[in-house]
């Protein structure tokens, strides 16, 4: 497990820098939550055993600066400047930054490296117990925190919705995942039939997928679009009993859970996301899913790091917030 924490300026920290296969690591404990529900953040919780009184000071200050969002304020460029509005002029703003947060994983032995976790730092705490100093790092979707701040800010009368929908969606979509607008959202947003709004573009979202039969969400700073009860248009995950080739195995027995959903605990998996799809190989609830949430957990020293991913039937519609 390697975990990076870096402020908006000078020198970060690294933990477990060095993941050579071997090479004796830090003890590091983590879980990752990720699921669907607009503006409603990813989040992280790690904790850092016996870390040296520097690293712990260094630490320490890095944490996301509390930041009151006004009209005058919006997030451009990864940094919060003022007059940003549509048509403002900006002026770079330095004394408001946020420090950020980098989970990688791997299995031992393995050559390769997966994110696990990016965003911005929300609170680090060092606890001496007993003989052990416990550092505790925080953190929520980095990208999603501004952009929850551009989807909740209120615009007036001047500015059309679609100018809203259309600069939430160039200020988030980052991610070469981010799916492109489904037709009908496209012809809903940008042909035409809007008045001037005064609420919020997360409203406005919201009112959009409500009539087109489509859901919204931000991962990883990109605004997903897609259809209800579809999965993303990507390759499916395949889950079985025995982990046979191209499969992850599966390390408990799938469990129905409320609202005719499927609760399936594997091997860690870093790259299934909230609407991944997934199709289950066994006699056993086998079929085709999407991910409606998905929860990483566990230790680069107990060995019981896992996925669990909520599931739902594809073509269901639904999904956890």
């Amino acid at each position: 497990m390697q975990v990076t924490i870096q402020p908006p300026f000078g020198p970060g920290l690294i933990i477990n820098p060095d993941l050579t296969p071997g090479v004796v690591q830090g003890r590091v404990d983590w879980q990752v939550s990720k699921g669907i529900g607009g503006s409603t953040p990813s989040t992280c919780s790690i904790r850092a055993y016996n870390l040296k009184p520097s690293s712990r000071a260094r630490a320490g200050g890095i944490v996301k600066r509390v930041i009151d969002f006004t009209d005058e304020f919006s997030f451009l460029d990864g940094r919060l400047i003022t007059g940003a509005d549509l048509g403002g002029t900006s002026t770079v703003s330095t004394v408001n930054g946020f420090g950020s947060v980098k989970l990688m994983a791997r299995y031992q032995g393995s050559a390769t490296t997966a994110l696990l976790f990016e965003g911005t730092s929300d609170s680090v705490t060092s606890v001496h117990q007993t003989h052990t100093w416990v550092t505790t790092i925080t953190g929520s979707d980095g990208v999603l925190q501004s952009s929850s701040a551009i989807a909740d800010k209120f615009w007036g009368y001047t500015v059309t919705a679609p100018e809203v929908l259309d600069y939430l969606v160039r200020r988030v979509m980052a991610s070469e995942l981010a799916t492109p607008y489904p037709p009908e959202l496209a012809a809903w947003s940008f042909v035409g039939g809007f008045d001037a709004t005064n609420y919020y573009a997360s409203d406005l979202l919201d009112q959009i997928t409500a009539v087109t039969k489509t859901e919204w969400w931000i991962d990883d700073g990109a605004v997903y679009f897609s259809s209800l009860g579809l999965p993303l248009p990507v390759p499916p995950i395949l889950l079985s009993t025995s982990g046979a080739p191209g499969t992850t195995r599966m390390i408990g027995r799938p469990r129905p859970i409320e609202g005719g959903l499927l609760e399936v605990p594997c091997l860690l998996l870093p790259e299934l996301r909230p609407k991944s799809p997934v199709t289950i190989l066994s006699a056993e609830h086998g079929g085709a899913y999407w991910a409606s949430a998905v929860l990483h957990t566990g230790s680069n020293r107990a060995g019981t790091s896992r996925t669990i991913a909520t599931l739902t039937p594809l073509g269901v519609v639904g999904f956890l917030g």
